[in-house]
């Protein structure tokens, strides 16, 4: 197998002369069977959504503020670690 990145000029492409190859990971992509999911009562499902907690949309209208100001940091290295950090039960 020829695998390159392109160039200025062009690339060239991906080839694999091995239909063996092709079969096997093919093969290794399909399910073995189907999965069902399992049956939901409606009163499961509201059960469930009355346990979820209320949206503060107060805060969703402060946060989309700040989003559109511009005084919202998002940068990926502070996200990361302040999502680490709540996933870890420890803040910043």
């Amino acid at each position: 197998m020829d695998i390159t990145r392109p160039s200025i000029t062009g690339s060239r492409p991906i080839t694999d002369t091995s239909a063996a190859q092709v079969g096997e990971r093919s093969a290794v992509a399909k399910p073995a069977s189907p999965v069902q999911a399992p049956a939901v009562r409606p009163d499961a499902l509201h059960a469930a959504l009355q346990a979820l907690p209320e949206v503060d949309m107060d805060r969703v209208a402060a946060l989309r503020q700040a989003l559109a100001e511009g005084s919202l940091d998002t940068s990926p290295q502070n996200l990361a670690t302040d999502m680490l950090a709540f996933h870890r039960g420890s803040r910043r």
